[in-house]
């Protein structure tokens, strides 16, 4: 996996799927990551949680070393919501969503807000939660499988707004809309996107730059990273 040359005004974004994780694999993820991460993964109950506790930094790793041309990762801090940063770091901006079989990282030298979800008809049980009343108007009506798809979408768009601010879930998302062109006056300054991920995932982003780049990074990209550090 090549390093990228230092880009600014660009969101760069990395995905890694974890669904052919398997124990060997892990057991080499977690000999890598910190001594807190891996702390924090033994206390998952479920060893997909796990998973994604150790990728999900190990991830951060590859976007702050191609980023910043910095080997080393300062230490990671919250903000008064809950948003992390980089401690003394104030050019490298980066938010981490996952879900189910994704991890996934936007990075760039701007704020940034990413949310990755499976489409689920669970959606459609906690609409009225997140979604204003034109909103709710404008989906009422479709069927089943285009109303779940479409409020998973929704609800990726809108995590992405509240993750960019740094507000999380202490604003509510009921209070703005993002149909209608996302409604781009409610929100100046600030540019949606949105992908499809194979097994039915919507990833969002919300950042101020235009311009997006995606990479997959795959599970054998960090290993092979790490047992070439190794001399393996």
């Amino acid at each position: 996996m090549k390093l990228k040359a230092h880009r600014v005004n660009i969101l760069n974004i990395k995905y890694l799927n974890i669904k052919e994780m398997d124990s060997i694999t892990y057991e080499l993820l977690k000999s890598e990551a910190s001594k807190e991460r891996r702390e924090k993964a033994s206390g998952y109950v479920h060893i997909e949680d796990a998973y994604r506790c150790i990728c999900a930094e190990l991830l951060l790793r590859v976007c702050y070393e191609e980023f910043t041309r910095e080997g080393l990762v300062p230490k990671i801090l919250y903000e008064r919501y809950g948003k992390p940063y980089l401690e003394n770091t104030d050019c490298f901006h980066f938010n981490i969503s996952h879900s189910g079989e994704w991890v996934v990282i936007a990075y760039g030298d701007k704020k940034v807000g990413i949310d990755v979800e499976k489409v689920s008809d669970e959606m459609e049980e906690i609409a009225p939660v997140f979604l204003t009343k034109e909103e709710f108007k404008k989906i009422e009506n479709l069927e089943t499988v285009r109303k779940s798809a479409l409020l998973t979408k929704l609800w990726t768009l809108k995590e992405s707004y509240v993750k960019y601010r740094g507000t999380g879930l202490y604003t509510a998302m009921k209070a703005f809309g993002v149909m209608d062109d996302l409604e781009q006056s409610q929100k100046p300054g600030v540019v949606f996107h949105t992908e499809k991920l194979p097994g039915n995932y919507y990833l969002s982003v919300c950042s101020e730059d235009e311009r997006i780049d995606m990479q997959e990074v795959r599970l054998k990209d960090l290993t092979g990273s790490i047992l070439q550090k190794r001399g393996a």
